[in-house]
């Protein structure tokens, strides 16, 4: 059964199932920017609905690509996993709306730490990802 048939058809007050298709209630349909990219630091700030297309049409007149495709929160794998690791391995920081309605920047080294590592595999249980700090690679010609 197609995973969304059976997500209509599901009855919620039975099978308890946790369900990552759900709305999260939070409506980011704005934000779909590439805020930059740092050629010089080979990093690119886009928001939570950037399509990986519209960094790479963006970048590739730099001479500049994603390191790998995927996803941040469902830890999107790819054919160029080996090179640089998972696509979440490629993220300096992630800039995420807590319960409180607090926006943190959550880095590998600040006082957000825990919550940098954990945002991949959460499924945006931690709460709405407004944007993310990604590497990007040099091409070669």
């Amino acid at each position: 059964m197609k995973v969304s048939k059976w997500l209509k058809e599901r009855d919620t007050s039975k099978d308890r199932l946790a369900c990552t298709a759900q709305s999260p209630g939070v409506d980011l349909g704005e934000f779909r920017n590439i805020i930059e990219i740092n050629r010089a630091k080979l990093i690119a700030r886009v928001e939570t609905l950037v399509k990986m297309g519209q960094i790479s049409r963006a970048s590739v007149h730099m001479n500049l690509s994603l390191a790998v495709v995927g996803l941040i929160n469902g830890y999107g794998i790819e054919g160029s996993s080996h090179l640089y690791g998972l696509f979440s391995d490629t993220a300096e920081a992630y800039e995420i709306v807590l319960a409180g309605v607090e926006l943190v920047c959550a880095t590998k080294d600040n006082e957000y730490s825990d919550l940098f590592y954990a945002i991949p595999w959460s499924q945006g249980t931690l709460g709405p990802l407004a944007a993310a700090e990604i590497k990007v690679i040099p091409v070669r010609e």
